[in-house]
């Protein structure tokens, strides 16, 4: 297994399934990493408090390409200073909105 994880999903406090099962994997092999950072995908209108571990600066607005490209770079940029890192990306195709905004026709994740 990686030593640092860097997981891009939903969390915890949206209500999601796909951030509960992020939240219960990195609970439980927390302990077998060095680290693990979160960033989270949701709405840039929402002003959240994410429970630790997530990373704030690298929240993904799901409606914005441009935030999708940003924190991929910026999550590239600090794996390069790891070694031995795996990103992991919890996914769902609501989460990745096509140019036009309509749900699940993105190809945000491809990009």
């Amino acid at each position: 297994m990686a030593k640092n994880l860097y997981m891009v999903s939903t969390w915890p406090p949206e209500k999601c399934g796909i951030g509960i099962f992020t939240e219960n994997l990195v609970n439980s092999i927390r302990e077998k990493v060095n680290s693990i950072k979160i960033a989270p995908i949701d709405e840039s209108s929402r002003n959240k408090e994410y429970r630790y571990p997530a990373i704030n600066k690298w929240k993904i607005d799901k409606y914005n390409p441009k935030s999708w490209i940003s924190v991929a770079n910026q999550i590239s940029s600090d794996c390069v200073k790891h070694e031995d890192s795996a990103v992991v990306l919890q996914h769902e195709y609501g989460l990745d909105p096509g140019e036009d905004g309509s749900l699940g026709r993105g190809k945000n994740y491809l990009k």
